[in-house]
């Protein structure tokens, strides 16, 4: 068994909001095909101050791939934050 440490749940308690890169690209399940990596950056970067942004969803690109996770696309994608209300988004 492997216990993991729920990432949207702060040791201080509540809650973290969590968004879906659907959500943030303005697209629905039906459009999630032509949801992009380099429109997700361009959305991260435009809501957040985090610089190492792109570097750091190349990597989980690049983890993905390593893995061969099939199943990578818009909806699973998560990002931690409040990206439209000026928070620094994570993914």
């Amino acid at each position: 068994m492997l216990v993991i440490e729920r990432f949207d749940r702060p040791a201080s308690g509540g809650r973290r909001i969590i968004v879906s890169a659907l959500t943030m690209l303005g697209l629905d399940e039906m459009e999630g095909r032509y949801a992009t990596y380099p429109d997700l950056l361009d959305v991260l970067r435009r809501t957040g101050t985090d610089a190492a942004i792109g570097r750091r969803l190349f990597e989980r690109i690049v983890f993905n791939v390593a893995i061969g996770n099939n199943d990578d696309h818009a909806q699973p994608r998560r990002v931690l934050g409040r990206p439209r209300l000026g928070a620094h988004p994570r993914i």
